[in-house]
């Protein structure tokens, strides 16, 4: 099946390769980055995220990993970052944008795909 992601995205097959693949303008993001999209619908500090990621995943997420995956995504349009500071320093704010809810609906509907193949005409 080939679909395209984003408006103006280059067309690309959707095999597992290419689902984890991570090159802007492809239109999916990859796990990761869908479980972040996931997590910023409500405007949230990185450090809140990478709390909230480790409660929901039972997997823990470095610091590297996930300001690399932000700035990814920010470059994708898919999230907005914004700055400011506490008594802690420097806290980075991060929110979905309207493109990211589209990645991130059409990552859903992909995965959806996936769990129904080869299950056609077998549930009743």
């Amino acid at each position: 099946m080939k679909t395209s992601g984003r408006v103006g995205a280059r067309r690309c097959c959707l095999d597992t390769y290419s689902i984890r693949l991570h090159t802007i303008g492809m239109g999916l993001p990859t796990d990761t980055e869908f479980q972040l999209l996931a997590l910023t619908v409500t405007e949230r500090t990185g450090r809140e995220v990478g709390k909230l990621f480790e409660k929901e995943t039972g997997r823990s997420i470095s610091f590297g990993t996930l300001y690399t995956s932000f700035r990814r995504m920010r470059e994708a349009g898919w999230v907005a970052m914004r700055d400011d500071e506490d008594e802690d320093g420097r806290l980075r704010w991060f929110r979905i944008t309207g493109a990211g809810v589209e990645a991130l609906a059409l990552a859903r509907e992909r995965y959806q795909q996936l769990a129904k193949f080869g299950l056609r005409g077998r549930l009743a």
